[in-house]
């Protein structure tokens, strides 16, 4: 089974098994249902939500710090934990100086951009840009520089702004997210906080709200939370059943204790 917290994790349990993890509850939903880690389709999730046409991309901001010849993402999108005001600020910023991507504010790390017409895209996720070059990536958006430029303008329009009152570091944004969704929705069920039903409508054929027993529990379920009551009913539920954990920033996967292991415990 699969649950996907849409919280950070303080630690990784005792006895749990450390498992890959994707940067935030889309990423780790998208994952779950076998999509490549590399491309997955937040974008066009969200261009079906808010019922859209054409191609889209995710922009997310970003803090990075230059080193000696190169320069790392050290936070961005979930991590930087920007408050919406602040968000919502650098946000109308980027969409006043790009208004011709017709940009949309989804959270405080998911913006939308519209890319029709523009050059093809090659950008990793933003997780796996988290401590690593930015040089080398960048140098692989695009042929015709079109991307690079575009970052290279947001980090120049940020870093020449006003910070705000009490701001947490933000001075450029990240553009990725070129996936493909799949025509259908998928079988899988799914059952999540009453937050999320309307986005899990657009991925899921069936979903439910967290409200049932272990006995109708099914090992093909996928769970979609946001707070720390839901995540102790589940864990009680599921004890009996192997767990992977996806939170924000780590995973994790649990195995049932059987009463021959709690004997020599």
């Amino acid at each position: 089974m699969n649950v996907v917290i849409d919280l950070d994790l303080d630690e990784i349990p005792e006895g749990s098994c450390s498992i890959p993890a994707y940067g935030d509850a889309y990423s780790n939903i998208l994952a779950c249902l076998g999509y490549s880690a590399e491309h997955l389709p937040i974008a066009e999730w969200l261009k079906r939500y808010y019922q859209l046409q054409g191609k889209w991309l995710i922009v997310s901001p970003i803090y990075w710090e230059a080193t000696h010849n190169d320069a790392v993402i050290i936070s961005g999108g979930e991590h930087l934990h920007l408050p919406e005001s602040e968000a919502k600020a650098w946000f109308t910023l980027f969409s006043e100086h790009f208004n011709h991507l017709n940009p949309i504010y989804h959270t405080a790390s998911i913006w939308l951009i519209q890319v029709d017409d523009l050059p093809l895209i090659q950008a990793k996720p933003l997780y796996a840009m988290l401590h690593q070059s930015m040089l080398n990536s960048i140098l692989k958006l695009d042929s015709t520089l079109f991307w690079q430029q575009i970052i290279t303008e947001s980090q120049m329009l940020f870093n020449q702004t006003q910070r705000f009152e009490n701001t947490i570091p933000v001075n450029g944004v990240w553009i990725w997210c070129d996936g493909q969704l799949q025509a259908n929705l998928h079988e899988k069920q799914i059952v999540c906080d009453p937050a999320f039903t309307n986005l899990a409508n657009c991925l899921f054929n069936s979903v439910k709200q967290l409200a049932f027993t272990s006995k109708e529990l099914r090992k093909s379920h996928l769970f979609w939370i946001k707070t720390l009551e839901d995540l102790s009913y589940l864990q009680a539920q599921l004890k009996k059943h192997n767990v992977n954990w996806y939170w924000n920033n780590g995973a994790y996967m649990t195995k049932p204790k059987h009463w021959f292991t709690r004997i020599w415990m």
